[in-house]
């Protein structure tokens, strides 16, 4: 994923309007962008800031129609927004009011108007542009500027992780039953994948483990016949309690017993998405070509990650909750 924000906060000086503008530019396609910002279902994955929890989001998309969402702090307060839309020109264009109904670190009755528009500078990717204006107060403004930043974070996650798998990609999710920093404990840490990577009735040694941009990973599973199959890899991207970009290679020396053919240029995706006590991962897993795909299909990749879920659900079950943020 490749995205790109910029800030450009009006001074809001005498006679001035006072006014947010943030563009950014996400690896999804414009009519995905525009679902993501006027249907309910897309709306409840991402319409807050970070560490938040949507509660509730309603559209009612058509001119003068109203629209309202709530949303959950980390501390349990509350929040509840709302307005009308004045313009709708799917998928270019969106006007709306913005007034919030529960808030206490905000103005009673200021109500103030959104533009967004979408365009599209390649094949595959969405640039927008949203503008905000008529704050009541130069700490309003920066305040939405902050919250609108971490939600743009949430969009760009949910509008990957939303995306049909093309035909060289594997695209595998699940909601696990624990909260999102538990769930990246889990996954990052190499006693705790020592106990659950692989499928049932597997074991792993974990070789290496050098969790860092350019840190490279080796994990070696093993059978129970015996037989070891190693994997490695080099971390590309890393955003905490976020996502994890890695490759996902197959040693030189290692002969499969069965396979001879194996797959080459994967390009591995995990995404995390907090949705309140629970947790969805969503793994995208790239290949350079559809034949590529289908040899690590034949390989069993898909039975092998659902059977690895199921292993990783349970070593969650019985992880101690008083562990959550250790590492944040």
């Amino acid at each position: 994923m490749t995205s790109k924000q910029k800030s450009n906060v009006a001074p809001g000086g005498a006679g001035e309007q006072l006014k947010l503008t943030l563009t950014r530019t996400f690896a999804a396609p414009r009519e995905l962008l525009w679902a993501a910002w006027t249907e309910r279902e897309h709306m409840l994955h991402w319409f807050c800031p970070r560490d938040f929890t949507v509660l509730f989001a309603d559209a009612d998309l058509r001119p003068g129609g109203a629209w309202r969402a709530g949303m959950r702090a980390p501390d349990g307060s509350e929040y509840i927004e709302h307005g009308t839309y004045r313009e709708i020109d799917a998928p270019s264009r969106l006007v709306f009011t913005h007034a919030w109904e529960k808030n206490e670190s905000e103005p009673a009755g200021v109500e103030t108007l959104i533009t967004i528009t979408f365009a599209e500078p390649g094949q595959g990717q969405t640039l927008m542009t949203f503008e905000q204006v008529g704050f009541a107060t130069a700490g309003s403004r920066d305040g939405h500027e902050q919250g609108w930043g971490e939600a743009f974070d949430n969009l760009a996650r949910h509008a990957t992780a939303a995306q049909p798998a093309s035909d060289s990609e594997i695209l595998l999710t699940r909601v696990f039953d624990a909260p999102r920093r538990l769930v990246w404990q889990a996954w990052t840490e190499a006693d705790q994948i020592a106990q659950w990577w692989g499928p049932a009735n597997f074991s792993t040694r974990v070789e290496a483990l050098d969790f860092r941009p350019g840190g490279r990973w080796r994990y070696v599973m093993i059978g129970p016949d015996g037989a070891e199959y190693p994997a490695e890899g080099t971390f590309r991207e890393i955003v905490p309690f976020e996502h994890i970009v890695s490759t996902d290679e197959f040693p030189g020396d290692f002969e499969h017993p069965e396979v001879t053919d194996l797959p080459a240029g994967i390009v591995a995706t995990t995404i995390f998405e907090d949705i309140g006590d629970k947790t969805r991962i969503t793994v995208r897993i790239a290949h350079p070509n559809a034949e590529e795909r289908a040899k690590h299909e034949a390989m069993g990749v898909v039975g092998g990650f659902e059977s690895m879920f199921d292993c990783f659900a349970d070593h969650l079950a019985g992880q101690d909750p008083s562990r959550e943020g250790a590492n944040a």
